[in-house]
């Protein structure tokens, strides 16, 4: 079990063994307002934020900062379907702000939320949570139950990469 102590260190030895490995990693992106320009313009944009792996519940950066899994879409350009429903137009909607900053089939994770822990606090971060003896511990499903972050984490990088798991 990794320690909420050791957990800053033990994240960034996971993205170096993710990046060693070649897995393949998603797009980051900040839903940012565009600015106005003699009143015309503005909006909701998604900016570039960085590159992650996702992890199930959690997103690993190259730095080890990790992220809540928000919600995910893939790049593409916004098409008319005739009866389509609302939420299937928010979804086009959606792709077609993501195509604006990313090419075309890009997978891009968006309103995810940066997980800081502060070991002096007992209660949850996310989906993580710090047990009594300080043992870092994930929530892999709403309800789903707790189980050790560092055996879920290995578990899952060793999905991704498709092999051998980390050491």
């Amino acid at each position: 079990m990794v320690s909420a102590a050791a957990l800053s260190e033990y994240l960034v030895d996971r993205a170096g063994w993710l990046f060693a490995s070649g897995a393949p990693d998603e797009a980051l992106a900040v839903a940012a307002t565009r600015r106005r320009v003699l009143g015309i313009g503005g909006g909701t944009v998604l900016k570039p934020a960085g590159r992650v792996w996702r992890l199930g519940v959690v997103l690993l950066d190259r730095d080890g900062r990790l992220f809540a899994t928000g919600s995910v879409t893939r790049a593409a350009e916004q098409r008319q379907h005739g009866y389509t429903s609302v939420s299937a137009a928010e979804r086009s909607a959606v792709r077609a702000l993501a195509a604006d900053a990313f090419a075309p089939g890009e997978v891009v994770n968006y309103d995810a939320e940066l997980l800081t822990l502060d070991a002096g606090r007992r209660n949850s971060f996310g989906p993580l949570r710090i047990s009594d003896d300080g043992d870092v511990l994930v929530e892999w499903a709403r309800g789903g139950g707790l189980v050790d972050f560092e055996k879920y984490l290995a578990e899952r990088a060793t999905l991704l990469v498709g092999g051998a798991g980390p050491s």
